[in-house]
């Protein structure tokens, strides 16, 4: 967990260092994103705030569950009872 934070408490002097979801995804949002022990976070950065929307465990399908993007296949998801 500390490395969690260190990594998020690097966010206000450095607001850019997160990959942009647009430009990696083609997703049309301004959240931005980083890796981080393990986890991927994701921000926005407004004018007056870094906010932290979410983060995600790098085992989650993190496309599914914020962006409803079906990221594996049928017979992946029988296996896996889901």
């Amino acid at each position: 967990m500390n490395k969690l934070y260190s990594r998020i408490h690097l966010l206000p002097d450095n607001e850019n260092m997160g990959i942009s979801v647009r430009e990696i995804y083609g997703i049309d949002c301004d959240y931005r994103c980083i890796y981080a022990e393990k986890n991927y976070v994701f921000y926005l950065v407004t004018k007056t705030e870094i906010q932290i929307i979410k983060i995600y465990d790098e085992r989650e399908d993190f496309m599914q569950k914020m962006f409803g993007i079906h990221t594996t296949s049928p017979e992946t998801d029988e296996y896996w009872g889901e």
